[in-house]
């Protein structure tokens, strides 16, 4: 089962998010404040739902650390903001996706929907010694 993690500040928007994101069959998970990357890394989310401005720090530091480390960079971020600026925000901070509050369910959906349907990268193969590799000039 695929797995988001939502981390908004308004339990009251997480509680209607996660309603919604139960309808699509993922395990949700969230929290009303940012996460330590360790924490993320342990509930190994596919996807995360990312409030921009936290009470305690910005969203966009969190997925700008998220897409540079290895071991997480493959989850899928969607930051969420009512700054009208969020399309330029999410591109500088390397999120996969934004959502411009207040977004409807079938925004919200879709933005979900299209993270699902993106192909796996391609993992890179043990390098093999090729014929010409072998060849000595």
């Amino acid at each position: 089962m695929k797995k988001i993690l939502v981390i908004e500040s308004d339990t009251s928007v997480s509680k209607l998010l996660e309603a919604t994101i139960g309808d699509l069959g993922l395990e949700f998970f969230s929290s009303v404040r940012l996460k330590p990357l360790h924490e993320i890394i342990s509930i190994k989310p596919d996807i995360i739902l990312l409030e921009y401005r936290q009470p305690f720090g910005f969203g966009g530091d969190l997925c700008r650390e998220i897409k540079t480390e290895p071991v997480t960079m493959r989850i899928n971020v969607i930051l969420t903001s009512t700054d009208q600026h969020i399309a330029k925000i999410a591109r500088d901070n390397l999120a996969d996706g934004y959502l411009h509050k207040p977004f409807n369910n079938s925004e919200l959906i879709a933005a979900i929907s299209n993270c699902l349907s993106k192909p796996e990268p391609v993992k890179p193969m043990a390098h093999k010694r090729s014929f010409w590799d072998t060849l000595k000039v």
